[in-house]
């Protein structure tokens, strides 16, 4: 089940990375200057607040197309029938939604990533590669 879990998820990332870009691309802050020059990781939290349920829903749409050629649903009622600590982390219950679970890993991996990146961004310099984030942060 782990692996079939993890598959998804592998398989998901680049449908999921386009689906960021494009929902980072047609972003508009109200004001811009605040994302800037705010905390640390100002940016990714003005992303999920604004888009967070929808990309979240968009990338479930990926994730439910890879589970399925990953054969998840098939491990994990496997699992179930077996019971053990699986069941008791993910529930056991018919209405479990194991593809909401790996889209909420999945979502936390991205953010983690997009914060980290971002103070990677705001605190060397050297981080910004483009012309617009060294326009963005010139002092």
């Amino acid at each position: 089940l782990t692996t079939a879990m993890n598959t998804a998820a592998e398989k998901a990332v680049p449908g999921a990375c386009a689906v960021l870009q494009q929902t980072i691309a047609k972003l508009n802050p109200p004001d811009p200057v605040q994302v800037i020059q705010g905390g640390s990781d100002a940016a990714t939290r003005y992303l999920l607040n604004a888009e967070g349920q929808n990309l979240t829903n968009q990338v479930l749409a990926v994730v439910q197309g890879t589970a399925a050629d990953a054969h998840v649903t098939e491990a994990y009622n496997a699992v179930m029938l077996r019971g053990g600590f699986l069941g008791a982390v993910l529930g056991t219950s018919p209405s479990v939604d194991i593809n909401a679970h790996i889209t909420r890993g999945l979502m936390d991996a991205i953010f983690l990533t997009l914060t980290s990146q971002e103070n990677l961004v705001r605190t060397d310099p050297s981080a910004r590669k483009t012309k617009a984030l060294q326009d963005a942060f010139a002092k």
